[in-house]
């Protein structure tokens, strides 16, 4: 896995470096609109549907416009793009709205009271906005997917726009590139700053140091390690990218529907900095680089010593090949029952595990294994190998039976033995709350070829009135970012969660009076 990643990046970078990073590029001005080259992104729109503009790199023609909340001209907009979306059906048509003012709420009641048919994605941290250079509401510019080029720009409403869309539809030059335009001003908090003023040393390291270099550094999961200024530099196109495409740091859950424990998100203020500082030039400036000495190789337990650690059977990884899930399992080396309140996996080859899960069960298993619902042991997964139960929460492992394991490996080029452990962390005292796992899975799932934003409903009955803690999306088919609400059947105790996931499988923790 190592190896392709490793490929997979410097592609990146390569594919990014003509996108990524200067100060022009990143305060576009109105007249350096057309010709600028437009990196990739990720916004979701009024319905919370994330929208990634490479995903559209086969259709006719890309426009976005500039939209703001209560203007006519952005409705008036909106209604000229929808005209061209039913004309253009191969195009993509979207807005964007980067005021600061228009939350996502407001958002989507602009949209609803007035029909829109066109998504508004909501660019709450004004990067993808600024970097179009839009500057009044109802600017439209029409990207090449090809090229990801700016090939227009003007107002949605001037008929020039659709003869671009035709254009780019036909592999044709866009006669007329820009046509002058006029609406509400838009204001953009870090527009005409000197970005280059951002230190490296006071501003960008600390910010790698508190939420990066726990993956990126000797024995994390990262694909290269934030050692010091030169790797970052070279890197810097793809953190740009990730930050865009909010693929880093790795968390999917909508801060907008809730407050979360544990939460991996930038701020928005660091995310800026970043990005900003980059499309700067990535400026060393003076000082001495904190990483080099601040970043030490990451402890094999990170909890500290585990109570007991416990090796999983070995399993050898094949050089190639699709390998079916592996189920091994142990006996339970626990004498007397105990309560459990953490679990730390360390994988044995972090190229080649993918996932482990952990559970119990009463007797060993003649082949297949399984768990009990009452008693999970955990999991590990790219970049999350500790299971923490919350303050006075526990589960209870009972003595004797089999420990049991899934393990998902995969083929990364070279054979290699994996020998994954399981570190115990066992609590004093009875917990006031058993802490139990419960699996959402539907096999039957069938998705038709060419079937977009495909939904699934799956259902699992509990026995008594529970607390949520920690749900958890398995991705284990393609499947579009969405919203996946969780509910219990009667309204009295609905209880929601959204993340920015659509899966085929999930598991949730759960826990009641114990």
């Amino acid at each position: 896995m190592t190896s392709r990643i490793y490929k997979s990046l410097a592609a990146g970078v390569c594919a990014l470096a003509i996108a990524a990073c200067s100060n022009e590029a990143s305060q576009t001005s109105q007249t350096a609109i057309v010709g600028h080259q437009v990196g990739d992104f990720m916004l979701p729109d009024q319905n919370d549907v994330a929208t990634e503009l490479k995903y559209y790199k086969d259709a006719d023609a890309v426009v976005l416009a500039a939209h703001l909340n209560g203007d006519e001209g952005s409705r008036e907009a909106q209604a000229a793009l929808a005209a061209l979306q039913e004309s253009h059906p191969n195009a993509k048509f979207m807005m964007i709205n980067s005021s600061m003012e228009d939350g996502r709420a407001e958002i989507k009641a602009e949209a609803e009271a007035n029909g829109y048919a066109i998504p508004v994605l909501d660019d709450e941290m004004q990067l993808i906005g600024n970097d179009l250079g839009f500057t009044y509401a109802g600017q439209a510019v029409v990207l090449n997917p090809k090229t990801w080029q700016v090939v227009f720009e003007g107002p949605a409403t001037d008929p020039a726009l659709a003869s671009a869309v035709e254009a780019v539809a036909a592999g044709q030059a866009v006669e007329v590139a820009s046509v002058k335009g006029s609406g509400a001003e838009l204001t953009f908090e870090d527009r005409g700053v000197d970005h280059a003023s951002i230190s490296y040393v006071h501003d960008v390291a600390p910010i790698l140091m508190e939420n990066c270099v726990d993956c990126h550094r000797e024995g994390g999961i990262g694909p290269f390690q934030m050692t010091n200024y030169d790797v970052i530099k070279g890197f810097s196109p793809m953190i740009r990218e990730v930050i865009r495409t909010d693929r880093m740091p790795p968390y999917n859950a909508d801060t907008h529907y809730g407050s979360f424990a544990d939460s991996f998100n930038l701020e928005p203020a660091e995310a800026k900095t970043l990005v900003h500082w980059i499309e700067a030039g990535s400026p060393r400036g003076e000082g001495e680089d904190p990483l080099v000495d601040g970043v030490e190789p990451r402890p094999d337990w990170p909890l500290g010593e585990p109570d007991l650690v416990v090796d999983i059977p070995a399993y050898t990884i094949p050089a190639s090949g699709i390998i079916e899930y592996q189920l091994p399992a142990m006996e339970n080396p626990l004498e007397e029952g105990k309560w459990l309140k953490a679990t730390t996996f360390r994988a044995g080859s972090r190229e080649g595990v993918h996932h482990i899960l952990g559970g119990w069960l009463e007797e060993m298993p003649d082949e297949m294994g399984g768990f009990s619902q009452d008693v999970s042991l955990g999991s590990y997964a790219v970049g999350s190998e500790s299971s923490i139960a919350p303050e006075d929460w526990g589960t209870y492992v009972p003595e004797g039976g089999a420990l049991s394991f899934q393990m998902h490996y995969t083929s990364f080029g070279r054979e290699v033995e994996d020998r994954s452990q399981i570190g115990f962390y066992f609590a004093d005292e009875e917990p006031n709350k058993i802490m139990r796992q419960y699996v959402l899975l539907d096999p039957t799932i069938v998705i038709e070829p060419n079937e977009a934003r495909h939904h699934e409903r799956t259902y699992v009955t509990v026995p008594a009135d529970m607390q949520l803690s920690a749900p958890r999306r398995t991705l284990t088919i393609a499947a579009s970012p969405r919203s996946s609400p969780l509910s219990t059947r009667t309204a009295k105790r609905k209880c929601c969660s959204t993340c920015r996931s659509t899966t085929s499988t999930g598991s949730a923790s759960i826990s009641s009076k114990a």
